[in-house]
């Protein structure tokens, strides 16, 4: 039951997973787990509705860490709803590649996927200083998130090593973007102990409000009528 590593994204725990367990098929892997066969399919890392159903107990992972997997935190942090997958996907489409982008190198030293090679404004690997490939380098073909076979680091098309791949060296401006950007996903991807009391005070102001709104008489228009004057005035 090997554990998610910092920053590994869903999709390549998954494949790691069911590598580490000779299961070699998404419908298989999806039973014994009970994900949702097109959720795990789609490989989105973005929170879904079902949760992570078994796969807690099966791992003896815990479910905040299994969150950091995906882009969970992040939405917490945009006061995005984790339940809403279709408006989480609008919210990020642009920010996200949905196929695997890959650092030949960090696959063939730490033998994971990372979360942070979905962000578009990471151009580059921000350890190696080599661009991150979208394509496979044997074959040119895009590699799905989560495919079957269920290898790591394997193109489902030809069968090619994906850590034997070249990649070309970034510009020293494209790697310092890189890494500034890394940092900046890294923050907005790890839990802070912040948010918890961060939601508490948004909560115990949203019930303040309704009091007030209620001793007045006032309907939500008018309350937001009365707002919206006194902060032009």
């Amino acid at each position: 039951h090997p554990q998610p590593r910092d920053f590994e994204s869903f999709t390549g725990y998954l494949t790691r997973l069911a590598e580490a367990n000779g299961i070699r098929q998404i419908n298989r892997l999806c039973v014994l787990t009970g994900l949702n066969f097109s959720a795990a399919q789609g490989g989105s890392d973005l929170p879904t509705r079902t949760g992570f159903r078994q796969l807690p107990q099966l791992t003896g992972c815990s479910v905040d860490r299994l969150n950091a997997t995906t882009v969970y935190y992040l939405l917490r942090k945009f006061g995005r709803s984790d339940r809403l997958p279709a408006s989480s996907y609008q919210f990020l489409r642009d920010s996200m590649v949905f196929h695997l982008r890959y650092c030949p190198r960090c696959l063939d030293e730490y033998g994971y996927i990372s979360l942070l090679w979905r962000f578009v404004a990471l151009r580059s690997c921000p350890q190696h200083g080599g661009d991150l490939l979208d394509r496979c380098g044997h074959c040119g073909g895009t590699v799905p998130l989560l495919a079957n076979g269920l290898r790591l680091g394997i193109c489902p098309t030809c069968q090619g090593d994906l850590r034997r791949c070249s990649s070309p060296i970034s510009s020293p401006e494209t790697f310092r973007a890189s890494q500034q950007a890394a940092a900046e996903f890294s923050f907005l991807l790890t839990p802070q102990a912040w948010e918890d009391a961060y939601e508490a005070v948004l909560e115990q102001l949203g019930a303040q409000f309704f009091r007030l709104r209620e001793q007045q008489g006032l309907t939500i228009a008018q309350a937001t009528t009365v707002l919206t004057q006194r902060k032009i005035s």
